[in-house]
């Protein structure tokens, strides 16, 4: 029995609609972005992403973005707290930050997402 046969790949269907290959996913996820797209991202798009769609790839990178700050409050108050605060530190960021996190997203990133042509790497998406 071939080992690979029993490994699960976690990953989601855009990057398999395009076998796996991270310098195309890359591409294409790129065309999609008025600015350079973070490494983390890309990696986290990887896992994540469903289709390539400016509003799928737009709300991904919104959720990436929020995640990573809550992380990093979650980080702080816990060592403030010397102990795991992440439930209670998250709310408390929801409940402190989100709109002047979502203030200033909408004003960084929100409009820089543009619709992607995509005929001259279409060929090269599966169909899942």
């Amino acid at each position: 029995m071939d080992i690979n046969s029993c490994t699960t790949v976690e990953a989601g269907q855009a990057f398999k609609s395009v076998r796996f290959d991270h310098n195309l996913f890359k591409e294409i996820l790129q065309k999609f972005a008025l600015f350079p797209l973070e490494p983390d991202f890309i990696e986290y798009a990887k896992l994540n992403l469903q289709q390539f769609n400016m509003y799928h790839i737009r709300l991904l990178h919104k959720n990436f973005h929020q995640s990573e700050e809550i992380k990093k409050h979650v980080w702080i108050v816990s060592e403030q707290n010397q102990r795991d605060m992440r439930k209670e530190a998250s709310v408390e960021w929801v409940v402190k930050y989100r709109e002047c996190f979502n203030s200033y997203y909408n004003v960084h990133y929100w409009n820089y997402f543009v619709e992607a042509d995509l005929s001259d790497v279409a060929h090269l998406i599966e169909k899942i």
